[in-house]
Parts: structure tokens; sequence; C-alpha cells
């Protein structure tokens, strides 16, 4: 047996066991929450950091806090197609 189909069985009986098991729901798709952070959590944050610049597009907006990481920044802006 090939590397690739080991591990993709074993995959599969993974999840079959754990979803016996009732630890695992498979649900088929991938589903995304928002969350929220605070108001006093949010004002904390930029008055310690403050805002370095605000990146608007199609609606979106996304501010940038000094001290943010260039590789977070970088995967942003690819992200938004700029």
């Amino acid at each position: 047996m090939s590397h690739g189909k080991f591990y993709y069985w074993k995959r599969i009986i993974r999840e079959e066991t754990l979803i016996k098991a009732g630890t695992l729901v498979v649900t088929g798709q991938t589903q995304f929450v928002e969350v929220k952070p605070s108001i006093d959590e949010l004002k904390s944050r930029v008055n310690h950091q403050g805002t370095c610049a605000i990146l608007r597009s199609n609606g979106n907006e996304i501010e940038v806090l000094n001290g943010a990481d260039s590789n977070t920044l970088s995967l942003i802006l690819n992200l938004i197609g700029k």
C-alpha cells in the first residue's frame, strides 16, 4: 500500500471512529463565525498600539495597528487583491 493510500484510510478510519464515539461531527462544509471583541478591549488595543492605517476594499475595512506583523499584512493584501 502506498503512503498516500495509507494516510487516506487512516484519516477515514479515525473520522469514523470519532463520529461513532460522538466526539466529531462532520457537516460537509466549512463554517465560519464572527468573533467580536468587547468595546473595552478594542479601546485598550487602540490606545496602546495606535492605528497605523485603515485598509478599505469591497465594503470591508481592516484597521492596521502599529507593530502589526509584516507576514500577516502581506497575506491580507494578497487576499484583498492589492
